[in-house]
């Protein structure tokens, strides 16, 4: 075997191994995109349980402290203070509807990051299956030059033969 035929041999066979390198790298991202995305989803679901239990808890809160203050509409400073907790309770409210918003957040920067790694996991292996066409062709291109030049030395060898013996013919 020549010496550029080597060389191209070990350059292919480097690219290959760095092709499936980048290709197993390809699909550990997006395996942990996916479980990321999977950790969102679930951190979703738990707070919009919370949110849900939370509101539950103030909206009965709240029916219970105005069902209390009944008779006491003319007390302005027991109004004030049922006022008062239904603002904390719209509040708490509100700060759970803020961590729902931002899990949701989450969610789509997770569904991005595994769409990205997707597609990078395409084109890495678009590469891999292109990278082994070209070994392949290149393997084909080889063991055909081999087949020739064997075919060429038999050819010669063959000729060599025929005419050694043609030399020796009594003819």
């Amino acid at each position: 075997m020549a010496e550029p035929d080597r060389l191209k041999f070990r350059q292919v066979a480097i690219l290959a191994r760095l092709q499936a390198y980048r290709d197993e790298q390809a699909s550990r991202q997006v395996i942990v995109a996916r479980r990321r995305m999977a950790e969102a989803e679930q951190a979703i679901l738990d707070i919009e349980h919370t949110y849900e239990q939370e509101r539950l808890k103030q909206t009965q809160a709240r029916l219970h402290r105005w069902r209390s203050a009944v008779g006491q509409e003319l007390d302005y400073g027991a109004m004030r203070a049922v006022c008062e907790q239904d603002d904390r309770g719209y509040a708490a409210i509100e700060q759970q509807n803020m961590k729902r918003e931002q899990a949701k957040q989450a969610e789509a920067e997770a569904q991005d990051i595994v769409k990205n790694a997707e597609h990078q996991a395409r084109t890495v292996h678009t590469a891999l299956v292109r990278r082994n066409a070209l070994k392949q062709t290149l393997d084909r291109e080889h063991k055909h030059h081999k087949q020739v030049q064997e075919e060429l030395e038999r050819d010669q060898q063959s000729q060599i033969l025929f005419a050694h013996r043609m030399g020796r013919s009594p003819i």
